[in-house]
């Protein structure tokens, strides 16, 4: 049996790391694009109102990269229809995607910062050259 390498570490004694620079904890919006349309699947369902409902995929803390159904109009008085369409994920695969979920969201966090930094640059380097152009 292989064993692992002590690279591997348990969330029930260590936070995450990518947590522990900032990320909300809480926060289930997509780390990533979706690759199809949320009708885009079959065969097709029908929800309590006759209709196709929509398939979204949850990044949550308690089942990241699970998708599910719900009704297309269930925020404008459709019905409460919500069915998952995966299995629960193992712990290792849930404590996996969380991780890189986490680490998806903090690297865009960190390069829009980067990239305003590198503009606030471009545009004080504008600013300076102006001045020195006036001055001479």
């Amino acid at each position: 049996m292989a064993t692992s390498s002590g690279s591997s570490r348990s969330m029930g004694t260590q936070e995450s790391r990518w947590r522990r620079h900032g990320d909300s904890h809480g926060d289930s919006s997509s780390p990533i694009p979706y690759r199809e349309g949320p009708l885009e699947y079959t065969p097709a369902v029908l929800c309590k109102c006759d209709a196709k409902p929509v398939r979204f995929i949850s990044w949550s803390d308690l089942n990241p990269g699970l998708r599910y159904l719900k009704c297309a109009r269930a925020r404008d008085g459709g019905c409460d229809f919500y069915n998952w369409v995966d299995p629960p994920n193992s712990s290792f695969k849930k404590q996996l995607l969380l991780d890189l979920r986490d680490a998806v969201k903090y690297w865009k966090r960190a390069t829009g910062v980067a990239e305003q930094s590198l503009e606030d640059a471009r545009m004080e380097t504008a600013r300076l050259l102006e001045g020195a152009t006036r001055e001479n």
